[in-house]
């Protein structure tokens, strides 16, 4: 009966929070590469369509980034993982407050919605959960101390 407990304790506290995402940035980042895209073509004779390729890494990057961006809450941490340039891993205890951000400010986070956490009195990680309200409560649940500030 013991191990059963542990296994429920386990899955209870293994969450993953997928990244709401910004359709207009998407759109941005599509046309921005399109117009780059058209200008070489339309610049230079068809023969060179291969200056297009040192943009391919940065395309790649995008769609790494819209499709591995999410949150993991397990062991008492918040991971946060955004394509393969950000990792990071925070102590959920030491989170202090929640706060909702509209910031521009480059973050693992693929909305304009955003929730900023604090981990320090002036250290900070913002992201965009699709379920902000069950991702807030998943938080709570581990440390109820957390101040939220979330009011629309």
């Amino acid at each position: 009966m013991y191990l059963y407990e542990n296994f429920i304790f386990i899955l209870k506290y293994y969450m993953i929070f997928r990244s709401k995402i910004s359709y207009s940035l998407l759109i941005f980042f599509v046309i921005s590469f399109g117009v780059i895209l058209a200008i070489i073509l339309s610049e230079t004779e068809p023969k060179y369509w291969w200056l297009f390729l040192p943009m391919l890494p940065s395309i790649i990057m995008i769609i790494d980034l819209y499709r591995n961006t999410y949150y993991t809450i397990t062991d008492g941490m918040l991971m946060v993982k955004s394509g393969v340039l950000f990792h990071a891993k925070f102590p959920i205890a030491k989170i202090i407050r929640i706060r909702k951000s509209h910031t521009l400010l480059s973050s693992p986070a693929l909305s304009f919605d955003r929730l900023e956490i604090f981990y320090s009195p002036r250290r900070s990680v913002a992201v965009s959960p699709k379920d902000p309200e069950s991702f807030i409560a998943a938080l709570l649940d581990i440390n109820p101390e957390i101040e939220v500030d979330v009011k629309k």
